[in-house]
């Protein structure tokens, strides 16, 4: 959810008033209504430190998206409150919890949060489940989401002029039927054009040794690190034939533009950056490049325009030539392999994926042309884009 967990904070003040709105005058209870809509966007404050301190870890990794915090929280001010004898105060405690609370079930639609931290820290939610991930609803999940926080906004917002301009009511829910089918015109005829990816596998444990899947080295636990590994994900699948399978999907979606600007909102609606071409068929491969860099950062941390604490570390094409350089896969030319990485222009500010072998005139290489991902042929690539700078390889066990 990207919008919704503001009036879901609202929505869930109000269907948990008999809860908490004994011996309240209605002033008070109408300002909690609001302090619902402000907690339920409060776990997402470490998104805050994610994009201007450190994005080592994702926003959900954090404590703040776990259940024990939350619960911890109001259990504290619940007990002030009955020490105190005040009422508003026991009142804010049930709405924080029920305002949090449903921000941590929204996020569960899809690859969770920490509900049993401390003692795991891997997210959790409908998609970790394989039945739902590979069926209709993970195959689905970005036309269900998106459609879900449409509901949700227009029905806190039918509620809310409900609830103070009741005079307005009819004419917004004529507006709210509107803007609804108006929504879903838009998510029918962009369909095609939105990358609709599963993002589960990221935050799953494959090995079970603990470590999270986008972090872990060796992500089979048979002992070959990830990128020297030909089949790292160990599903009897090559490297090669899911890297080209995912890079077929992507093949016609729409570009960002602002790569991953805005604090990537535009990817949250399945647009992709540039460097995504590469990246995402490689993580449904096993082989999760953020979390190579970040080890090649460590030992030259010089050679990088910038750092992993910076949310564009992996999105700058740049950085992701200095790594193959700097582990040797890296050559000037010649025949193109699938899987290979094209780099291009003096400043290496495009890159691309090839996706079957051959030469320069044959082969078929991903990469974001203007408003769209499309396949070109090398001699194409170098017209529109530069000289091919260099093309990454890996070296498999």
């Amino acid at each position: 959810m990207l919008f919704a967990h503001t009036p879901a904070g609202f929505l869930a003040a109000y269907f948990t008033r008999k809860i908490w709105t004994k011996n309240l005058t209605q002033k008070q209870t109408y300002l909690l209504y609001f302090l619902g809509a402000i907690f339920g966007i409060f776990p997402d404050i470490d998104g805050l430190y994610f994009y201007l301190v450190s994005a080592t870890l994702s926003h959900r990794e954090y404590f703040t998206h776990s259940f024990i915090f939350y619960f911890l929280v109001w259990l504290i001010l619940y007990f002030i409150a009955r020490l105190a004898k005040n009422n508003f105060l026991k009142a804010t405690s049930f709405v924080f919890f029920f305002a949090t609370l449903s921000h941590l079930l929204l996020d569960s639609l899809s690859y969770g949060v920490m509900w049993f931290y401390p003692f795991s820290h891997l997210p959790f939610g409908l998609l970790s489940f394989d039945f739902l991930s590979f069926g209709f609803f993970g195959q689905r999940f970005l036309f269900i989401n998106l459609f879900l926080e449409t509901v949700i906004i227009l029905a806190a917002l039918n509620l809310f002029f409900f609830i103070f301009f009741k005079k307005y009511f009819k004419k917004i829910l004529i507006a709210s039927y509107l803007i609804f089918i108006s929504v879903i015109f838009v998510l029918y005829i962009s369909w095609p054009y939105l990358y609709r990816g599963k993002i589960d596998f990221y935050y799953k444990d494959q090995d079970k040794d603990k470590i999270i899947n986008m972090r872990d080295l060796d992500l089979d636990g048979d002992g070959i690190l990830n990128f020297k590994d030909k089949d790292a994900d160990n599903n009897n699948q090559k490297n090669i034939d899911q890297i080209s399978k995912i890079a077929e999907k992507i093949e016609g979606t729409w570009h960002d533009r602002s790569e991953g600007g805005f604090w990537e909102i535009p990817s949250r609606f399945g647009l992709l950056s540039k460097t995504d071409a590469v990246i995402i068929p490689y993580n449904a491969a096993g082989i999760f490049l953020k979390k190579e860099l970040e080890e090649d950062f460590q030992k030259y941390p010089y050679r990088y325009a910038n750092s992993p604490k910076n949310s564009r570390f992996i999105r700058d094409s740049y950085n992701l030539f200095i790594f193959f350089r700097n582990n040797g896969m890296l050559k000037d030319g010649g025949y193109f392999k699938a899987g290979d990485i094209v780099f291009f222009g003096e400043k290496i500010n495009n890159i691309g994926l090839v996706i079957n072998g051959g030469k320069e005139e044959t082969v078929r290489i991903l990469m974001a042309d203007r408003d769209k991902f499309r396949f070109l042929s090398g001699k194409e690539t170098q017209e529109k884009y530069g000289k091919i700078i260099g093309i990454a390889r890996l070296k498999y066990k």
